[in-house]
């Protein structure tokens, strides 16, 4: 950045006529995302209700319900599937599918290439394509940058202010700079040389050279975040980011079609052969229970065509296991085996002239992951999202096994199948929604254990995905050099006190954590309480099935979008297929609130349409960390 440089003047008019433009209340992903579902489901429910047989079986309020259920995933029924016609079957299929985070993602991926496409044409570029960068180049041409005044501004001023002696802090950007040149043509290990330079080491290096993209004039901050960029490392940029969408563009609908393809044929295949007897006494073709069966796993749905869930096949192994990889693959592992995809391929790829090109996109995708997709990580990171999962899981599997080590419910089932069993349940309790055995029959703390796990079911991906944001800083309002207040970190080696890297990055999680429960808590408290007051009468009937610890239970799940429930005495439904219609709605308005708390934040590289902006948001990041790295050197002199 030109430190001389000075803001650019404009008319008066022309100033008043952007103010007002930029006024206009914009239109935010997380506000199309709430349309979409909210007029997908209200349209549906009127054609879910038409269609019932005979004619008004079904109330509209549980037409709503369910079309709610099936779409935001909570998996949660007031009448029984098998009762449903196989239209309102088949329409609650696709709208399993049509909620399905993937497939959103993919829409969000295809306007993404769309918009760089669009970006490049009207720039006068053509299309990086992979048969004329054999090479690894990214050719475009010149593009003007346009930043904006106030950075230009900031600039000048900081300029201005800054000593022009070599002080404590100039110095260290010194040492930076001088460790860069001597790292050249190395993998530059991104541990922080200080603690007010957290994150700062060279954009790229062998792999980025053979990108021929970015050059060491360039470095990479917290998340990926690319700062000082020139013109042309800010254009290849652009490119290398487009051949990763355009790639997962073809990667991620592979993914999600043959995952519930090969996953449907194989259950379809094994109820047909194995099971037929158990859905046919349900009225159901048994190839068409085992399509839902596989396509409500992947899509973490949990709803059913057979009355009593997964129960009938708790002790079938084929069936447990790949209900529960399709249950993995399509939610919380999702990242995981995708990331596992990508360096597969990378590994498989032959080394030579045609593939080149793919082999350095894959590269990219892998570096840098979040700049292009919401639910691809980094490898520390994706360790440490598995590593979550089989904590989790394994919580919920023991405390099946261990609390109900005197429950007749439980012991009753073979030894080796209740393992297996106590495993299933413990994947369905956090996503899957199904069950193989019946909530009330479990032990009290068992219950307890999985009403906590449900309510944090989305935390390892939602917390991951936030915290590896491009701009996670700017997104919560503070950066890495703002330590927290009361934590000393003039000596951070001394008595084995966190380094502040270390500290900085839990900090970031606990802000991540503490907007997450601002966001959940107050919502869930008010529809519990109005849920109780709701059903007050039903409770003094029958205090035990209408008892407060069940409304709980089926209100987080429904917020967790999870889907088992207490159920009733008497029928094979959801608890809240008992309640009155103002609770279903209620309980419909949660299902929604709960399925967006897994969205990215408006502010997240991998959502944002492509522009100079975006440029001008690293920059100016940039400047204030650098700025403030300055400040806190100035003052340790």
């Amino acid at each position: 950045m030109d430190c001389a440089s000075s803001p650019v003047w404009r008319p008066k008019g022309s100033r008043t006529v952007e103010a007002v433009m930029n006024s206009r209340p914009r239109m935010r992903f997380i506000t199309l995302h709430y349309a979409y579902f909210v007029v997908l489901c209200l349209l549906s429910s009127v054609l879910f209700w038409a269609t019932s047989t005979p004619s008004s079986s079904v109330k509209y309020v549980d037409s709503v319900y369910f079309t709610f259920s099936a779409m935001t995933g909570a998996g949660l029924n007031t009448v029984n599937l098998s009762t449903l016609n196989t239209f309102q079957q088949l329409l609650l299929f696709f709208l399993i599918v049509l909620g399905s985070p993937i497939w959103v993602s993919i829409w969000v991926l295809l306007v993404r290439r769309c918009a760089f496409e669009k970006r490049f044409s009207n720039r006068g570029l053509q299309e990086p394509s992979r048969s004329s960068s054999s090479n690894g180049v990214l050719h475009s041409s010149s593009q003007e940058t346009a930043c904006q005044s106030r950075l230009q501004m900031q600039s000048s001023e900081g300029c201005e202010s800054s000593p022009r002696t070599p002080t404590h802090g100039a110095r260290l950007l010194l040492d930076v700079i001088q460790k860069e040149k001597e790292d050249e043509g190395k993998v530059v290990s991104s541990k922080p040389v200080h603690s007010v330079l957290k994150g700062v080491r060279p954009a790229v290096t062998a792999s980025s050279a053979r990108l021929g993209a970015l050059t060491l004039t360039s470095t990479v901050g917290h998340n990926s975040a690319f700062y000082h960029l020139t013109k042309a490392e800010r254009r290849r940029l652009g490119g290398g980011e487009d051949q990763a969408i355009s790639l997962l563009v073809t990667i991620v609908p592979l993914y999600f079609v043959l995952w519930q393809l090969l996953g449907g044929l194989g259950v379809g295949a094994y109820i047909a052969s194995k099971k037929a007897t158990i859905t046919e006494s349900n009225g159901i073709n048994p190839w068409w229970a085992g399509f839902f069966f596989a396509i409500s796993a992947f899509n973490n749905s949990g709803l059913s065509l057979v009355d009593a869930n997964m129960i009938p096949f708790r002790s079938s192994i084929y069936m447990l296991i790949t209900m529960g990889l399709l249950i993995l693959a399509g939610n919380s592992c999702y990242p995981i085996f995708l990331r596992s995809i990508l360096y597969t391929l990378l590994l498989i790829l032959p080394d030579n002239d045609y593939f080149h090109g793919y082999r350095e996109t894959l590269r990219f995708l892998l570096v840098y992951p979040r700049r292009c997709y919401t639910n691809l990580f980094p490898a520390r990171h994706t360790w440490w999202l598995l590593c979550a999962v089989v904590v989790l899981n394994g919580i919920d599997w023991i405390a099946f096994e261990v609390l109900n080590i005197d429950n007749p419910a439980v012991t009753g089932i073979p030894p080796g199948t209740r393992t297996l069993d106590g495993l299933f349940q413990a994947l369905c309790v956090r996503n899957g929604g199904f069950y193989v055995i019946a909530i009330p029959s479990l032990q009290i703390g068992t219950q307890v254990i999985y009403v906590v796990m449900m309510y944090i079911s989305v935390y390892p991906v939602v917390i991951t995905m936030r915290s590896t944001n491009v701009y996670e800083e700017r997104s919560l309002g503070i950066y890495a050099e703002e330590l927290p207040a009361g934590l000393d970190y003039r000596n951070p080696q001394q008595e084995g006190l966190p380094t502040p890297a270390l500290s900085t990055r839990f900090y970031f999680i606990q802000q991540q954590l503490r907007a997450q429960l601002a966001h959940d808590l107050w919502w869930l408290a008010l529809a519990i309480v109005i849920v109780s007051i709701v059903e007050a009468g039903s409770f003094t009937r029958d205090p035990v099935t209408y008892s407060v610890f069940n409304i709980i239970f089926e209100t987080i799940s429904a917020y967790g979008c999870v889907g088992i429930t207490t159920g009733l005495p008497d029928q094979a439904y959801s608890f809240s297929g008992g309640w009155h219609s103002f609770s279903k709605l209620v309980l419909c308005a949660v299902m929604l609130r709960g399925r967006h708390r897994s969205l990215p934040v408006a502010i997240d590289k991998a959502i944002m349409l492509p522009g100079d902006h975006l440029a001008c948001v690293e920059e100016e990041d940039a400047h204030i960390r650098m700025e403030r790295a300055l400040e806190r050197g100035y003052e340790n002199v």
